[in-house]
C-alpha cells in the first residue's frame, strides 16, 4: 500500500577493531603479472622511436627485443609507491557489535504493542546471528583466523552502563523463540515456523562438488 517503510540498515554495526598495530610503514614485496600472459621464450621486435606501442612478433624492419621487461612485459618485480602495505599485526583484536534500540523506534506495526513486538523480533534475530558468527572461532576475508577469548556484554541506558553475563547461543535461540511467540500474538504474521527446526539446505551436484574442491573432506 502507501506505507512507509522505516530505514534500519544501521540498527546492527558490527566491526573488529585493532589496538596496538605494529609497524605500519613496511610494504610488500611481490612481482607484477604480465597483463598479457606473455612468455618470456617469446622473441618480438620493437621500433626504436616507439618501442612501448610499436611492437609485434614479425619484424617487419623493427629491431630485435630481447627483454620483455623493456616493454612492460613479464613478471617484474614492484618497487617503490606502487606496492601495497605489508600485513599488520595487533596486539588486541576486539570485534565490536551494537544494537541500537533507538534506531528500531523507526518501526511502527501500527500499535504500541505490534511495534515493540516487531523490534524484539528484530534485535533477536541480530543476537543469534551474532552469536552464530563470532561465538566461535571465524575467519576474514583478508584471510586472518580469529577465535574468541572472551566475550563481555554491555546494556547501555539513560541510566548508565552495567555489564550483564554473556547469554549462550542456546538461550538465544529461546529468546528468539518466545520473540517469535509474542509477534504472532499480537497479530504479526511472522510465521510461527521461525520457532521450528532451522532448514537445512543440501547443494545440488555441481555445487558440492565445488566446495569438496574447496574444502576438502578430512578425517578430523
Amino acid at each position: 500500500g502507501k506505507n512507509t517503510q522505516g530505514k534500519v540498515g544501521r540498527s546492527w554495526v558490527s566491526e573488529p577493531v585493532g589496538l596496538q598495530p605494529a609497524a605500519t610503514d613496511v610494504q610488500a614485496t611481490g612481482v607484477q603479472g604480465d597483463p598479457l600472459n606473455l612468455s618470456t621464450d617469446e622473441k618480438v621486435y620493437a621500433d626504436e622511436a616507439d618501442p612501448l606501442s610499436g611492437w609485434g612478433f614479425e619484424s617487419e624492419g623493427r629491431r630485435s627485443v630481447t627483454r620483455l621487461s623493456e616493454l612492460g612485459h613479464g613478471q617484474v618485480p614492484v618497487g617503490g609507491t606502487n606496492r601495497p602495505p605489508a600485513g599488520i599485526s595487533f596486539a588486541d583484536i576486539r570485534q565490536q557489535s551494537t544494537v541500537s534500540f533507538a534506531s528500531l523506534r523507526r518501526i511502527d506495526a501500527g500499535s504500541e504493542g505490534r511495534s515493540a513486538a516487531a523490534r524484539a523480533l528484530l534485535a533477536a534475530i541480530g543476537l543469534v546471528a551474532h552469536s552464530r558468527a563470532f561465538g566461535r572461532p571465524f575467519s576474514l576475508r583478508s584471510g586472518c583466523d580469529l577465535y574468541p577469548v572472551r566475550s563481555d556484554w554491555v546494556w547501555r541506558g539513560a541510566e548508565g552502563e552495567s555489564v550483564i553475563e554473556p547469554p549462550t547461543h542456546e538461550e538465544l535461540i529461546e529468546l528468539f523463540r518466545e520473540c517469535v511467540g509474542r509477534a504472532e500474538a499480537a497479530g504479526l504474521p511472522v510465521g510461527s515456523y521461525w520457532a521450528s527446526e532451522p532448514l537445512v539446505l543440501t547443494p545440488n551436484r555441481s555445487l558440492a562438488e565445488a566446495i569438496r574442491r574447496t574444502w576438502p573432506e578430512s578425517d578430523d
